[in-house]
Order: structure tokens, then sequence, then C-alpha cells
């Protein structure tokens, strides 16, 4: 079983003790370990880079799940649909239309402001490819 850092006191919680241990599990059986604490913030951004594999999903899951925290997340709408669709919203997915970015931005922020807690993840080059340079909406976003 792994270790996993205890939330501060203004996290968001989504706490169910076989999501817990499902989530320590999955984590476990690929090898992964959380490491560090998260600041005791309500609302945040956090970044994760780089983006590179469907299965970062997989183990952002897996660790949001360990740690009993209540994250929120960007996908694209494509991902959204049918079994996989429902198991995404369930885990804190929020789908997002890639060709209508003008107000992606002010959705994200509206979300984050509109809630008493929430934690915020997204990949900043905002695609599974080898970028460059980051995209800036992380930036705005976070701001």
């Amino acid at each position: 079983m792994i270790r996993v850092p205890v939330l501060p006191p203004k996290a968001p919680r989504r706490s169910r003790a076989i999501g817990r241990w499902l989530g320590r599990t999955v984590l476990g059986l690929g090898g992964w370990r959380i490491e560090g604490d998260w600041p005791d913030l309500a609302r945040m951004v956090v970044i994760v880079a780089p983006h590179s594999s469907a299965w970062d999903a997989i183990w952002g899951i897996a660790a949001k799940l360990a740690m009993g925290v209540d994250i929120v997340f960007m996908a694209k709408k494509e991902a959204f649909v049918g079994p996989i669709g429902w198991a995404l919203r369930y885990f804190g997915g929020q789908p997002f239309d890639r060709k209508a970015a003008s107000g992606l931005i002010g959705q994200a922020v509206a979300g984050i402001r509109g809630a008493e807690k929430r934690w915020f993840v997204l990949a900043p080059e905002g695609t599974r490819r080898q970028v460059e340079k980051w995209r800036s909406g992380f930036w705005h976003i976070a701001r």
C-alpha cells in the first residue's frame, strides 16, 4: 500500500473508502507513489506537464482517488462519449470544445471563482504531442 499525504484543511474532499483503496492499488501496481504536500488553499490551479499519453489521465485519476481529493480537470469533448464519458464526468472531468476556444478560459475561471472550494487541473500544452512552447491559457486561468 502506498503512502498518501494528508490533505490540508481547506482542500476540497471527495472521499470514499473504496475509491481511496482503488486509487492506491492502481498506483501501487503501476509502481507510482505520491510525494510532497499540498498547499492549504481552497481554490487553485494545478499544472501537470508534460501531457504525453492517455495514461496520464489514468494515473491522475488514481492519485485523485487515493488522496480523497475533489479535483476537476478539463478534457476534449470528443473523449466524453459513451461509458468513458460517464466515467470521466464522474471522476471530475469537464468537456471542452477545442474549436470554440474563445470562451474556454472564461468558463474555467467562472467555475473556479463560483465554487467555495475548487482544485482545477490542466495540461498547459493543450495536447499530448511534444510542443516547443506552452499555450498561455493556463496562465490566464491561474491569474
